[in-house]
């Protein structure tokens, strides 16, 4: 009896609706529809077993709302995306920042680019190991004429000295070649006064020599009477250097030579 009275409610109850796909495209109203079809499904649909209300598992209308749902919203996702403004409206709220300026002098070559530090087009890179003076160059250049630049300092030395000698006078004897041993001693003279006059611009003055030379013509003393403001260093050096020459040996075996030195800036 019960299994005949579950048989009579299932038959009392009205068929599930048919379930249908949405088309893809837009159905051209003017075509004429199958009228061979649509008893088939009535009949199919008469014939069909009804689900239970809340049955566990899905119906084929629901999967297709649901992935109808889910398609959508990807859709609406990648539109999302691809309108989206620049990369600065996503860090900056809206009316902080002209997002506009910034994007723009993102894409100009001014600003800091890669490689290097760009100075905003004008002039080059500053990069390590690059070309041009360093600072061991400062000291070796100086300022130059206006709109010029710097240019290469030039050395800058003290005045120059002259040392003339006056005739040699022999006494005592004859040396032939006085003349010419004095001449060739005015370049170690010279030397002398040129380093004084480094030290003090100043020097100035004359030395009486008295060479005395013995009889192989060797030089066997020299006395120096200096004036003017001519330094000790540069008696003691003219000195010296008439001391180390050499004469022809004098007749006689003896002989003074008196020679005047005169010491001026050229």
């Amino acid at each position: 009896m019960s299994i005949s009275n579950l048989l009579d409610s299932v038959k009392s109850l009205p068929p599930p609706p048919p379930v249908t796909e949405e088309p893809t495209d837009k159905p051209d109203e003017t075509a004429q529809p199958d009228k061979a079809e649509a008893p088939k499904q009535q009949t199919a649909s008469k014939g069909s077993t009804p689900s239970k209300a809340g049955g566990g598992a899905m119906s084929n209308a629901a999967a297709a709302a649901l992935s109808n749902q889910l398609e959508q919203m990807e859709m609406a996702t990648l539109g999302a995306l691809a309108g989206a403004g620049p990369a600065t409206e996503g860090v900056l709220k809206t009316g902080e920042v002209p997002t506009g300026a910034l994007d723009k002098a993102a894409a100009s070559g001014a600003g800091v680019g890669v490689g290097g530090l760009s100075l905003g087009g004008g002039g080059g890179a500053i990069r390590p190991g690059a070309a041009g003076g360093g600072l061991g160059s400062i000291g070796s250049t100086t300022a130059g004429a206006a709109g010029q630049g710097s240019g290469t300092g030039a050395a800058v030395t003290g005045p120059k000295g002259n040392a003339s000698t006056g005739s040699a006078a022999v006494s005592g004897g004859t040396v032939s070649n006085a003349a010419r041993v004095v001449a060739g001693m005015r370049a170690g003279f010279r030397n002398c006064y040129n380093r004084a006059l480094a030290q003090n611009p100043d020097v100035e003055g004359r030395i009486s020599l008295s060479i005395r030379v013995g009889p192989g013509g060797e030089v066997q003393g020299v006395n120096a009477s200096p004036s003017g403001n001519l330094p000790d260093s540069v008696v003691s050096c003219v000195k010296a250097r008439a001391q180390a020459a050499q004469f022809d040996p004098p007749q006689g075996g003896l002989a003074v030579i008196q020679v005047p030195v005169t010491f001026v800036k050229q």
